[in-house]
């Protein structure tokens, strides 16, 4: 994706705060950059596939608690 893109889906983070956390992410080499473009290396793509699950208990857990949020 582009850096627009990420930034539209990260909502009110600023520009500032993606383009290091995609700078982290790239020297962490989870996310290359080319042609202007951020892609999940394999790792990262794993990394994802673990978080997944994770997420979803989060999502559950906190809609059950109205007081989690």
């Amino acid at each position: 994706a582009r850096f627009r893109e990420l930034q539209v889906r990260c909502g009110e983070i600023s520009p500032t705060i993606v383009s290091r956390r995609l700078a982290d992410l790239v020297a962490a080499r989870l996310v290359t950059k080319a042609d202007r473009r951020y892609t999940l290396t394999p790792i990262g793509r794993e990394l994802v596939g673990l978080f997944e699950p994770i997420n979803g208990v989060a999502i559950r857990w906190a809609a059950s608690d109205p007081d989690a949020m």
